[in-house]
């Protein structure tokens, strides 16, 4: 796995495992600020970073930390770690555009700059004439293969919550599988899925879409265990998804990757 977990024969040349260990435990220095988790974008024909990233071209996905480009036709597959509601402040277009704020999931917070009437609007307009975005975030892993994976975030936002909506539903009648305790649906991480773009057009525009579907092969559903480190993904998805809930993991600042956009998909 990329956040490698294998242990090459010489790792440790002459020096002790033991002590290797030890002193790999006192690792300090970095804030949690710094253990970020990338945005992954499908460009758009207005994406501003078409012309700043080598290759880019409508319709791909982006990391945006990385610069890594991913066909979006092809796709990804990926495992859901965890999802959360986000919510960001923008100045209006019309007025000149610009990051604001990032809410988080703290709802209550930014309705309260909000008219009464506005809270449960689509765009929300706070009472300086800001916008609030909603989107939902979904923490993943993308599966490179090679025993390779990646942490990645997939933001969900304007029609793109219609979307997030039909993967929830997915992830919770997905396939149960037999316990000790009975049928259950297993931990959204069990189950891997194939992420991919779709083109959109009317009369005057076109543009791209997320798709997410169930991966199967053989009209079985693949799951992690289906892969030689099927083990280590589970352990790993764990500690993920406890990192992001104690906040030692976050995303990237959309302040610092959107560059006053505040389209996401």
């Amino acid at each position: 796995m990329s956040e490698k977990t294998d242990v090459a024969t010489n790792a440790f040349r002459g020096i002790s495992e033991s002590d290797f260990i030890a002193e790999a435990e006192k690792n300090t220095g970095f804030t949690k600020n710094e253990s970020i988790i990338p945005f992954t974008r499908i460009l758009q024909a207005l994406s501003p970073q078409l012309g700043n990233t080598p290759g880019a071209q409508p319709g791909m996905l982006l990391n945006v930390v990385s610069g890594k480009l991913t066909d979006g036709k092809e796709g990804m597959f990926i495992v859901p770690v965890a999802h959360q509601w986000n919510y960001t402040e923008w100045v209006a277009r019309e007025n000149g555009g610009g990051f604001v704020a990032d809410w988080g999931d703290d709802e209550a917070g930014w309705q309260a700059k909000c008219e009464p009437e506005q809270r449960n609007a689509y765009k929300p307009i706070t009472k300086d004439g800001n916008v609030i975005v909603k989107a939902r975030h979904f923490f993943c892993f993308q599966l490179l293969g090679n025993n390779e994976l990646e942490r990645i975030l997939l933001p969900f936002t304007g029609t793109g919550l219609k979307i997030a909506r039909q993967w929830s539903s997915i992830m919770q009648s997905a396939p149960k599988i037999a316990t000790s305790k009975g049928m259950i649906v297993p931990p959204y991480y069990y189950y891997v899925y194939r992420f991919y773009v779709e083109e959109v057009k009317n009369a005057q525009y076109r543009w791209f879409e997320p798709r997410v579907k169930l991966h199967t092969q053989d009209n079985k559903a693949v799951s992690i265990m289906d892969y030689a480190e099927g083990e280590e993904i589970f352990d790993y998805a764990k500690r993920t998804r406890d990192g992001l809930q104690s906040g030692a993991l976050k995303a990237a600042s959309q302040a610092e990757e959107a560059e006053a956009s505040e389209d996401t998909f």
